[in-house]
């Protein structure tokens, strides 16, 4: 399992990374809805639906989504910051919600309508975030630096619960993740930021960081937590080893709107979007 993780992560990366520079920004808009529509494939099955026609309605419907969001925002209805705020709301809902599952040790009953909004708040701000990140001064290093910190935090989380081991973080949310995993992650991905501070002049990068990390880790627990209460252990197959696409970009759904909106307020440019 380790190889192919390993094997594929090492296929990817490069292609993301020119994927994130080569692009024009509307190449990189439909790339990014492409992989959303394709997260929504997977979200369906963890929605309960079996169907094929019943999943690719879901996908239609974010589809959708998508249009209207673009069509709003071109035409000054809608200001992106607003779906990227709306995104930092939700996530920290769902922070307040993964700490009661822990406490009641008890997880929530979705229902189906439940999980097709879910589903729209997950991925729509993080697709519209994204897109947001790209278009700023320096975008595609901006985004790269997020997916860096996202995989390094996921990589160090992983080696280190596995070899320090120790208290369950949220055993009835993620029985695997532990505290050790968490202290690892965090503890390399702000070193990594303080460091950078001297080439990067942005104030508190570090704090930053840690919040964006953070969010992360609740990304990934928000969508363990639904798998398990759909009896289901991956949300795809599409990637050896990693399980499916939206098991890879799960901290990635959370961690870019606070991210986004991170930098709009430090940047001073909240008030263009």
């Amino acid at each position: 399992m380790l190889k192919k993780r390993i094997i594929t992560a090492a296929i990817l990366l490069p292609v993301v990374i020119g994927i994130i520079y080569l692009l024009p920004p509307v190449g990189f808009l439909w790339f990014t809805c492409i992989c959303i529509l394709l997260a929504a494939w997977e979200w369906s099955h963890l929605m309960g639906a079996q169907k094929t026609w019943a999943r690719l309605v879901y996908v239609a419907f974010i589809l959708v989504m998508v249009l209207l969001t673009l069509w709003g925002v071109h035409v000054g209805k809608l200001q992106a910051v607003h779906l990227v705020v709306a995104g930092c709301v939700w996530w920290a809902i769902c922070t307040v919600l993964i700490l009661l599952s822990v406490q009641l040790n008890q997880l929530p009953k979705f229902k189906i309508l439940q999980l097709v909004v879910i589903g729209l708040l997950v991925l729509l701000p993080a697709w519209i975030a994204l897109n947001v990140i790209r278009s700023m001064d320096y975008g595609s290093t901006k985004v790269l630096f997020l997916m860096l910190i996202i995989w390094l935090a996921d990589t160090c989380a992983y080696f280190a619960g596995k070899h320090f081991g120790g208290k369950k973080l949220a055993p009835i949310v993620s029985p695997k993740k532990t505290w050790s995993g968490v202290l690892g992650a965090v503890t390399t991905t702000v070193l990594i930021a303080f460091a950078l501070q001297f080439i990067w002049p942005m104030k508190w990068l570090w704090l930053f960081t840690l919040v964006v990390v953070i969010f992360s880790i609740i990304g990934d627990l928000f969508e363990s937590l639904v798998k398990r209460q759909s009896g289901v252990k991956d949300s795809g197959s599409i990637l050896p080893g990693h399980g499916g696409f939206l098991d890879r970009i799960d901290s990635l759904t959370a961690a870019a709107p606070v991210y986004a909106l991170g930098l709009l307020i430090m940047t001073g440019s909240i008030h263009s979007w």
